[in-house]
């Protein structure tokens, strides 16, 4: 586990869409459709008037009392002054403050809802595509990607609607006030808004740097992800090798990586902001100037415009810091769009099937391989011309060598993935012609590592399946001899194991996934080393469960003892993705030597090709 030491291409981006696009296809994605921007803006730009108008208030009552006169007479502007005391002015300004305060609550609100939908909507579509998406995909997604698209890229998805939010409110309040500066006095204020917009231009060029840092730290961190999740998956055999400083070496290196990265987002954010303060105060004495070389004839005026521009400044500060947050956030919005994606991917041959089994999902399902081939994308053949029939109720044992190809022919035979050549039949219908729902009620599958969910072990053994019953669930219990030991813990069939089964043995991991199995009673059952991290006295009573079993089910079992193939039928020998024999045990002899990575006697696979033949 150690880290890539080049660093990765900074340049490199998501092409085919703009940021904008991936906006708004998250903003459809969330429910909110463009009216509920064009409303935030809408109110933000009613606050930024009700500001203005009370900029203007002040100004004009602070001209009036200057001058110790209750007279207001004149005008700003294109204002005519009334004949309203500084005191009744006052009162209006309190009423204009109410006003701009309801904008803001309802800015609030709506930018609440808004991050909350996105929220819900974007990790319900990862959940929702990632579970319709074919094991074929599933296989290529890592699991520490997944877990980075429902939190880090989530919450940077709700953070960009959080802050495009934003951004259209100090934008709608930024114009708002600026308009009203013109009306007031044209000259002034133009000649300011030009320092202004002269303002924000000096710091968007960060834009382009943070947002090349900001996708950089997205290949990063998922690349972080990964390793931290291999150290804890091999937390128990670091230990065991003492390597505890050695398996952090590559998440340490991406750490110091990531924190180079971050000093430099970090500098550019506080450079970009200290020169807008820098300059906005240099817009100010500026402003001063203006104020001195036009007099105090027009004060009233000139003190309206430079209190509205004041106020702009810092609006207009706020709208560049949003704009920053938006462009830091686009790279992470840019790889959840890439992975959902991904995970509509449907390779070119799992169209979808439609064709329902005939008889009881429980009924034996015959099983016929014809010449299937298969290999993984961009990878080697790891099967080549496999045939063979399974007769209803038959055990048929697959052994060979580790890299034979017995696991890629389980996934075949289970439908999770599909040939690359050949076919294979089940019950007279090809398999990718059958409805996958209809057929995963006909299956069931044991791998080799068991993992239980983080609920009641009923539960772990139901497995999600509504049809099975309380009685399915405590007859699997009884079948994979583990029903009586969970009688006697505390809380019984409720008991919690823990996450991923963590506070259980892995025996009894085991025999609860060979509960979870059994409870749908499958027509066709693959079993991966059924009896691995068992005891003799468990494996033994698995044994008789198998035997039990015989006849009532197909059965593909793959195997990596001896004892395992004590109840087959027949027994087809992988090697280098070849069917090599396949005979019953009395017909192949000593079945010592298709264990391990050793090739088959030579002669095994001759008599035994002609009985696949048969």
């Amino acid at each position: 586990m150690t880290a890539d030491s080049s660093e990765p291409n900074e340049d490199r981006s998501v092409r085919g869409s703009t940021a904008r696009d991936q906006f708004w296809r998250l903003a459809r994605l969330a429910g909110r459709p463009r009216w509920w921007f064009a409303a935030i803006a809408g109110n933000s730009a009613l606050g930024g008037a009700a500001q203005a108008a009370v900029l203007l208030v002040i100004a004009r009552v602070a001209a009036a009392l200057t001058v110790e006169t209750e007279d207001i007479s004149g005008s700003v502007g294109p204002f005519a002054a009334t004949s309203l005391t500084p005191g009744q002015l006052i009162l209006i300004a309190f009423g204009l403050v109410g006003i701009y305060l309801v904008t803001e609550i309802i800015t609030a609100y709506l930018s609440a809802r808004l991050t909350a939908a996105t929220s819900q909507a974007v990790r319900h579509e990862v959940l929702t595509r990632h579970a319709a998406a074919p094991w074929s995909v599933k296989a290529r997604f890592e699991g520490s990607a997944l877990v980075q698209l429902v939190t880090s890229n989530t919450s940077n998805a709700v953070a960009l609607m959080g802050n495009v939010a934003t951004l259209l409110a100090a934008l709608a309040t930024f114009a708002t006030l600026l308009v009203s500066a013109i009306v007031i006095n044209p000259q002034a204020a133009l000649a300011i808004i030009v320092g202004v917009l002269c303002l924000l231009a000096v710091t968007f060029p960060f834009a382009r740097v943070a947002k090349r840092q900001s996708r950089f730290a997205t290949r990063l961190n998922r690349a972080f992800a990964a390793e931290v999740q291999a150290v804890t998956m091999l937390g128990r055999e670091i230990q065991v090798f003492g390597v505890q400083d050695q398996s952090i070496a590559g998440a340490a290196d991406l750490n110091e990586r990531q924190s180079r990265l971050l000093f430099r987002k970090r500098l550019v954010n506080m450079l970009s902001s200290s020169l807008f303060r820098v300059a906005a105060l240099v817009l100010i004495v500026v402003l001063l100037g203006v104020m001195n070389a036009v007099g105090p004839g027009n004060a009233a005026s000139l003190a309206a415009v430079a209190l509205i521009l004041l106020r702009s400044v810092s609006a207009g500060q706020s709208l560049q810091a949003a704009y920053h947050q938006v462009i830091d956030k686009v790279p992470w919005i840019e790889q959840l769009e890439a992975d959902l994606e991904m995970l509509d991917q449907k390779p070119m041959q799992d169209s979808v099937g439609t064709i329902a089994l005939p008889g009881r999902a429980d009924d034996p399902v015959a099983v016929r391989l014809d010449r299937v081939s298969f290999a993984y994308p961009d990878g080697p053949e790891v099967l080549s011309e496999i045939s063979f029939d399974v007769s209803p109720g038959e055990s048929i044992g697959i052994v060979g060598p580790s890299g034979a190809g017995k696991s890629s022919l389980a996934q075949l035979v289970l439908g999770l993935q599909r040939p690359s050549s050949g076919s294979i039949i089940v019950n007279d219908a090809r398999l990718e012609a059958v409805d996958p729902t209809d057929w995963a009620q006909h299956v069931a599958y044991l791998p080799q590592e068991s993992t239980l969910l983080s609920t009641s072990i009923a539960e772990n053994i139901r497995f999600f399946r509504s049809w099975v019953t309380d009685a399915d669930v405590f007859a699997a219990a009884e079948a994979a001899a583990i029903g009586d030991e969970i009688r006697r813990w505390e809380h019984g069939f409720d008991t919690q194991p823990g996450t991923l089964g963590s506070q259980i043995s892995g025996g009894q991991r085991q025999r609860i996934a060979i509960a979870r199995a059994l409870a749908g009673r499958p027509g066709l059952l693959v079993l991966d080393e059924p009896t691995s991290a068992l005891d003799v006295q468990v494996e033994q009573a698995i044994t008789t469960m198998l035997h039990t079993l015989h006849g009532t089910a197909t059965m593909l079992i793959i195997a990596h003892r001896l004892s395992t193939l004590v109840n087959c039928d027949r027994i087809a020998v992988l090697d280098n993705g070849r069917l090599t024999a396949l005979g019953t045990p009395g017909q192949l002899g000593d079945l010592t030597r298709y264990f391990g990575d050793t090739e088959p006697a030579a002669g095994a696979g001759a008599g035994a090709g002609a009985d696949a033949d048969a």
